[in-house]
């Protein structure tokens, strides 16, 4: 949240008025992505994502760690419904370009490559050349 110094009105806001919720938008995407794919590997259950995505890249790569379905609020807030339509488009482009018919199939797809700190290898190195 923010105040807009000019008018003193919140932001984001709803005609006018807002509240206080929690940590949203963008900056808590990561810990979604991080909920989603534990959750994903663990309950067997459907999951909703919800919580930090803001285009249709976001809502695909919670629906790549798992999720079925996701939702949008800060998103809408800021930018109004007219993003839904960019959400649809951008994510019907992609599977075409990609060949995929189904959003099904692209659920979970990342979690193979997502493991605890434990399973990362401690040989790999990476060296900086300046």
């Amino acid at each position: 949240m923010g105040i807009d110094i000019e008018n003193f009105i919140p932001n984001p806001n709803v005609a006018g008025k807002t509240t206080y919720s929690g940590l949203s938008g963008p900056a808590i995407k990561p810990i979604t992505l991080k909920v989603i794919s534990e959750l994903s590997k663990t309950v067997g259950l459907p999951i909703t994502g919800t919580g930090g995505a803001v285009n249709w890249i976001d809502a695909l790569e919670f629906i790549l760690c798992g999720a079925t379905t996701v939702q949008f609020c800060t998103a809408v807030m800021h930018y109004g419904y007219d993003i839904i339509e960019d959400l649809c488009e951008g994510l019907a482009f992609y599977m075409e370009e990609k060949g995929i018919s189904r959003v099904k199939d692209l659920i979970g797809k990342s979690l193979p490559y997502i493991v605890g700190h434990d399973a990362l290898s401690r040989k790999h190195r990476v060296t900086s050349n300046i």
